[in-house]
């Protein structure tokens, strides 16, 4: 079984009963994982890094629902769209321009492509090096 998947149902629960947080949730994810180098494989990694943004109840909550067919479901239909799109790892940007042609993008070091793409006006502020 893969190390990760109690999470990513977990995020999947959090997409479906609390979308609001669903961005904090990745970003403290990320931050536990990539910036703290704590094991997001453990329960109790990734059940406190949520607990910061959602609170323990919530947590407790997202928990159990994680379980549940409804969050497996979502992750399962989330997983078989990344492999029809073309994923192959993390970030995957899928684009959609004003004429409606789709390509995927691959990497934080791609988001200039995404950008150019997309029609979008360049700015040097911020990601300038990504860009």
């Amino acid at each position: 079984m893969d190390r990760s998947r109690a999470a990513m149902r977990a995020l999947s629960a959090i997409s479906l009963h609390h979308p609001a947080h669903l961005t904090a949730c990745f970003a403290t994810l990320y931050t536990t994982f990539w910036v703290h180098r704590n094991p997001i494989s453990q329960p109790q990694t990734w059940t406190a890094a949520l607990t910061s943004v959602l609170g323990e109840t919530s947590t407790r909550e997202i928990v159990r629902l994680a379980g549940e067919a409804e969050a497996k479901e979502l992750l399962k239909a989330n997983t078989d769209l990344a492999v029809r799109e073309g994923a192959f790892g993390l970030p995957w940007f899928v684009a959609t321009d004003a004429e409606g042609r789709r390509e995927g993008f691959w990497g934080f070091d791609h988001l200039g492509q995404v950008v150019d793409f997309l029609g979008l006006e360049r700015r040097d502020e911020g990601f300038r090096a990504m860009l």
